[in-house]
């Protein structure tokens, strides 16, 4: 998932590796490669505990 590897990475806040995951797919489109097969949309539920 992009966020492991965005800690993996050590970017602290998604927008800055979100910037990151838009330069690869941009890679991946001029190198004529589906990005359908590098890239899948997911959305996670977060489930927050809290007051």
């Amino acid at each position: 998932m992009a966020g492991d590897l965005q800690v993996l990475l050590e970017y602290s806040e998604w927008r800055n590796f979100l910037a990151v995951i838009e330069k690869a797919r941009e890679a991946c489109f001029n190198s004529k490669q589906n990005i359908a097969d590098h890239f899948v949309a997911v959305n996670e539920t977060i489930v927050f505990i809290g007051t």
